[in-house]
């Protein structure tokens, strides 16, 4: 019988720590998973922690507030959809991860495709995850 993942994204899986976002940004190098969607993360190797995730749309490259929170939202969606199977893997192996999406693209896109890239996005980061670690 399959295990049946929870759907959810609850604000524990949001990193928002300053220092945790600091960590994250402070030595590890960034991916680019495909066009459009940029990828950092740490990987730790502690047991009943959570995983997090952070999501970021540049005032830079979507300079309307709308449109920002439009395509963070549809993100986390993508997320809360594609993480079950991942965060398994993960805690099979007793690790976790902070993981930051970063959006890249100048122009907004569809939420099926903006959903369609964080699936791609999450795969890519478990195949990384997978060969090198």
């Amino acid at each position: 019988m399959k295990k049946k993942y929870s759907n959810t994204f609850p604000k524990s899986q949001k990193l928002n720590s300053k220092k945790d976002i600091e960590l994250l940004f402070g030595s590890h190098a960034t991916k680019s998973i495909s066009k459009g969607l940029l990828a950092r993360w740490i990987l730790f190797e502690e047991r009943n922690l959570q995983s997090k995730y952070l999501i970021i749309v540049p005032k830079k490259r979507i300079a309307k507030a709308v449109l920002r929170n439009y395509i963070k939202r549809c993100m986390r969606e993508g997320i809360r959809k594609n993480k079950g199977p991942f965060e398994e893997y993960l805690s099979q192996k007793g690790q976790y991860i902070h993981l930051a999406f970063i959006y890249q693209n100048e122009n907004p896109i569809k939420a099926s495709d903006i959903e369609e890239l964080m699936k791609k996005g999450i795969k890519k980061v478990w195949h990384e995850l997978e060969t090198n670690y």
